[in-house]
């Protein structure tokens, strides 16, 4: 059957519109994607749905005019916009014609043809409107955002309030598809809904078919049905809640990521046990503890500044300030014997292995219970819980430039804010090195050190540290006291010639010389 639309009347140029209908069989599903997004305006559905072909004709050289280009054709090369048409009478084609009405279509390069899916047309340019054209694009985009996350609140299937499509959550106190949450808050944050009018007085029926055409009845049915405006947010309390919403989501991911990184493990009963020896032992040896700012006496200016003997490597010893130092060793040396003795790993090893690790940390342990006294606010570290002395004291009274290393270890440790349990379990790993020369039980020490390092790192845990990375910084600080006292062995053989044998304390001489 073909139609033929008489477009424009008392026209120099003849412009028509010819429809050749062929019945066949399509689903409205089909029928509904196939039909263009932009054009047409359906008013009645038909049961037998019928196959549209158009053909638009124009003898013009420039094309169709401005009102009869169409937009959005898929099978054209070109944007072309319809704005209106009349309605016309349809009459039948003989088969001829149409085979002629064919060959004109190849032949002219000014007809435009386009294969449309529909049923009985209803042609109203008042229809065309910015509202009601992107109705089936409009329709796919809401159809793939249905087919996203659904909450698990929702029952299987459960169906919009408003328009019966698939919901997607609870949206404005009610549950809805993403079409109407869309649609209700566009409405109420644009203020769009005094400019709605129903052209139906009010009754049409909103189902997921017919919703995108009337505005109005569509926004009222959102109000009956319950959704609330007061919940729609503005621009600015929006973004608020999106980046509100953003940095929980980070929150929750750096969250489970720690959890698939692993639990960090604490401390067990054992492990506390060994802690709480630890702990003990060196409180006990730790002379002044806590109070030493309070107890601690500052070395004089003047000592420690003028050179008698020139020792190698360019340092100079006072022998002042040397013998002020003596005289300080050996109860510092005592200490860390007894805070060894304190430990009952160290007490079952054999007496020859004691000696030789006692020999080989005391410089360390010494070294770091001075470090852990440094005071930024004085620049100097306090030696055995008494001296407070500055760099160049502790430079120029036999140390060199072993004293710039713990001096250093000092101002790096304070940013670590260590307790006593840290600095105590630091002694134990530091006298428990299997690698000293000479060592008959290497394994059995290995073991023992393993322990206090696997108490330590959960200790680590327990305590929760915000500095990053805590627990590799703090093993380098054991390399770092290793380091002084490898230093401090080779200085020693220095000072042994520079200075009179009559300054060494014997206690000194006998845990420092091989």
């Amino acid at each position: 059957m073909v139609a033929r639309c008489p477009r424009l009347t008392n026209s120099a140029s003849c412009h028509c519109l010819q429809v050749e209908v062929h019945v066949n069989t399509v689903s409205p599903k089909e029928l509904r994607n196939r039909l263009p997004s932009r054009t047409l305006h359906l008013s009645k559905a038909s049961t037998q749905p019928t196959a549209c072909h158009l053909v638009f004709f124009n003898p013009l050289e420039n094309g169709l005019p401005a009102w009869d280009k169409p937009k959005h054709c898929p099978d054209l090369e070109e944007d072309w916009k319809l704005v209106g048409m009349s309605e016309g009478c349809l009459h039948r084609k003989s088969h001829s014609e149409r085979r002629s009405t064919l060959k004109n279509e190849q032949a002219s390069p000014h007809l435009i043809q386009a294969t449309w899916t529909s049923s009985i047309f209803h042609l109203d340019h008042e229809d065309v409107n910015d509202q009601s054209i992107s109705s089936a694009q409009t329709f796919q985009t809401e159809e793939k955002k249905c087919k996203g996350y659904i909450p698990s609140y929702l029952d299987k299937d459960e169906l919009c309030v408003v328009c019966g499509d698939k919901a997607t959550g609870y949206h404005y106190r009610c549950i809805t598809c993403e079409g109407c949450k869309g649609f209700f808050r566009r409405t109420i944050q644009k203020n769009l809904h005094p400019s709605y009018s129903c052209k139906y007085e009010g009754k049409c029926v909103i189902d997921k078919v017919t919703r995108n055409q009337c505005q109005e009845c569509r926004f009222k049915k959102c109000i009956y049905v319950g959704m609330a405006t007061d919940l729609v947010l503005d621009d600015s309390k929006r973004l608020a809640k999106r980046k509100l919403i953003e940095e929980n989501r980070e929150k929750r991911r750096r969250e489970e990521l720690q959890k698939s990184i692993g639990h960090k493990p604490e401390p067990t009963d054992e492990e506390w046990e060994l802690i709480k020896t630890v702990t003990e032992a060196h409180v006990a040896t730790n002379a002044q503890g806590s109070h030493w700012k309070q107890k601690r006496k500052f070395l004089p200016e003047d000592i420690g500044q003028a050179p008698i003997v020139n020792a190698p490597e360019g340092g100079k010893v006072d022998l002042e300030a040397f013998s002020h130092f003596t005289k300080i060793i050996t109860p510092a040396i005592t200490r860390v014997v007894d805070f060894a003795k304190k430990l009952p790993m160290f007490c079952e090893l054999p007496c020859e292995d004691q000696i030789i690790l006692l020999k080989g940390c005391c410089m360390e342990i010494m070294s770091l219970r001075a470090a852990v006294r440094y005071d930024p606010e004085s620049e100097t570290l306090t030696l055995n819980g008494e001296m407070a002395v500055t760099r160049g004291q502790l430079k120029n009274g036999g140390l060199g430039v072993v004293s710039d290393a713990i001096f250093d270890l000092g101002m790096s440790l304070s940013s670590f804010n260590l307790d006593d349990t840290e600095v105590a379990l630091l002694q134990a790993v530091l006298l428990m090195s299997s690698d000293r020369p000479g060592l008959a039980c290497v394994e059995r020490i290995e073991k023992y050190q393993d322990s206090f390092l696997l108490a330590f790192e959960h200790y680590i845990n327990y305590r929760k540290h915000h500095v990053t990375h805590f627990w590799p910084k703090l093993l380098m600080k054991v390399t770092d006291l290793r380091m002084i006292g490898a230093c401090h062995a080779s200085r020693f053989l220095h000072m042994k010639v520079e200075c009179p044998t009559e300054l060494f304390p014997p206690l000194f001489l006998e845990v420092f010389e091989d």
